[in-house]
This record gives structure tokens, C-alpha cells and sequence, in this order.
């Protein structure tokens, strides 16, 4: 069984599978903040154009972030 990280998660979830995101499973391992970014697509284009600039484009964001935060 995974051991819980306290700290900050980024998850990555495609558009059409946010129906099967469940937070509070992810809570119970990661009971810091939970940062969702929603991508355009489904599981099988997010790494294809359109879809990657924008997952490019919020990893960034997320990444920036975190150096800001240290």
C-alpha cells in the first residue's frame, strides 16, 4: 500500500476522464493540497496537439509555483 505524502500533488487529469478523479481517495494519500489541472482530451490525445501545449502550458504554471513557494 502507498505511504501518504504530505505535501502539495499536482494532478494531471484529461477532460474526459474527470468522472472517475475520486479526491477523497487521493486525500487519504495526500492530505496536503491537492491541485487539479484539467486538460482537453482524453487519456489516449493529452500528449497530442492541441492537448500537450496546454498540459505544457500548466505544468509550467505548477512548476513555477512551487519555486516561488521554497
Amino acid at each position: 500500500y502507498p505511504k501518504s505524502y504530505p505535501g502539495q500533488i499536482s494532478y494531471f487529469l484529461a477532460e474526459e476522464r474527470k468522472q472517475y478523479f475520486k479526491r477523497d481517495e487521493w486525500q487519504e494519500l495526500a492530505p496536503g493540497r491537492i491541485e487539479v489541472h484539467t486538460i482537453p482530451g482524453s487519456h489516449g490525445t493529452i500528449l497530442k496537439e492541441p492537448s500537450v501545449g496546454i498540459l505544457a502550458e500548466q505544468l509550467k504554471i505548477s512548476l513555477d509555483s512551487i519555486q516561488v513557494d521554497d
